[in-house]
Parts: structure tokens; sequence; C-alpha cells
């Protein structure tokens, strides 16, 4: 009972990242088990907060949410925090449900816009919808002068006013929608999920706490 509220020095996911990075820029924590690769801090920090701001723009969603059509990786990792640091809520796709049903639950729930790849919706055999906006379309649209400006933004501000600048809505907000997600449908049409961030920090410190984790 004493943990349902917000702990002291609490933070969102997506801000924690960012505090994180900021302290080890050239650390490691994602890594890649299909190519494997690791993605450093810095590379994930940048891709984070262009993605944000293209997200921004493409995304007009009035139910707050962006969906995610993505297998389980560090890019993916990276669209979901992207997502978060837009202001808004991801929403992942739940493929096992094939094609039909698992976009009727996106649209449901008000989903404008789904981000993905061709790469994963050729694994899938899928058609693309007209909700879907290709990671390959959207690199490309990443201009230079824009991932200059997001690396000074990195390197020269402090952490607390780059959170600030990035997730002005979201970045100390706990009861804010960390994700939408969606059940098998093994009983009838998938059921939405919605997990705050407070939801999905308490399931991390019991796991935490289960496995009796230390510094070591």
């Amino acid at each position: 009972i004493a943990e349902t509220a917000p702990q002291p020095g609490e933070r969102p996911i997506h801000t924690a990242f960012i505090f994180h990075a900021k302290r080890h820029l050239f650390g490691k924590i994602f890594y890649d088990a299909t190519s494997e690769t690791w993605f450093g801090n810095f590379k994930m920090l940048m891709l984070t907060i262009m993605l944000s701001k293209v997200i921004r723009k493409i995304d007009k969603g009035t139910a707050g949410y962006t969906g995610v059509l993505l297998p389980n990786t560090p890019i993916a990792a990276g669209v979901l925090l992207a997502i978060q640091c837009a202001d808004r809520t991801p929403a992942v796709m739940n493929f096992s449900a094939g094609q039909a049903v698992a976009l009727g639950s996106m649209r449901r729930a008000g989903v404008k816009t789904i981000l993905t790849s061709r790469k994963f919706l050729d694994k899938l055999k899928w058609e693309a919808s007209e909700e879907m906006v290709l990671l390959e379309d959207i690199v490309p649209t990443i201009k230079k002068s824009d991932k200059l400006l997001t690396m000074l933004m990195i390197l020269l501000l402090p952490t607390r006013t780059l959170v600030r600048n990035i997730a002005p809505l979201s970045c100390y907000n706990m009861f804010q929608q960390a994700v939408l997600l969606f059940s098998s449908g093994s009983t009838g049409n998938p059921k939405a999920v919605m997990l705050t961030q407070r939801n999905i920090n308490c399931d991390i410190w019991s796991f935490r706490r289960m496995l009796a984790l230390n510094s070591k």
C-alpha cells in the first residue's frame, strides 16, 4: 500500500533513460541478439530525441496513442522511448493475433499512426494499412542539421533542462500511461491493457526484489 504513490526520486521510463544516458553517454545497455551488436547510450538517445520530434509532426491522433509494430529489438525500444518523449503513449500491436484482429484492436483504441518497417511487414506477410508509417521512409527525412542540433542539445543542456525540452508534458508525470498492450484474444477480441508509468516501475522493482539484484 505504501508503494501505490510515487516514491521519492521516481521518474517515468523515458526520463529515467535520459538521466542514465546523460550520466553514462558512452555506456551500453541495449543489445541486439540477432545481429549480436550493442547500441550505445549516446546513439539511442540521439535516435529517441530525433524520432520524438518526427512523431510530434506526423501523429495528430486525439486518443494520445501511437502504434508500434516491430520485433523485440533495440530499435523497437528506441521507438517506444521516442513515443513517450513525444508526450504520447505507445500502443504495442499484438501481431500474433493476425492482421485483421490486431488492426481492429488498434482502430478501436483510436490509433491513427502505426510505426513499423517494411522488412518486418514482409516477414509477417502483411499488407501495409493506411495507418502504417515505415521507419525506412522516416530516416531519410531527418536532416544533418537536425542531427547536429540534437547532438548539441545532448552535450550542452543540463539533464533537467533537456528532459523538459523534449517531453514537457510527461517528463515527471508518474500517472501518465506508459504503454497500451493487447491480450492474445483467446477468449474473444483482444482486450486493451492500460499501464501507467507507476505500474511499470512497480513491476520492475518487484522483479528486482525477487532476483535480489545488487551492484555486482
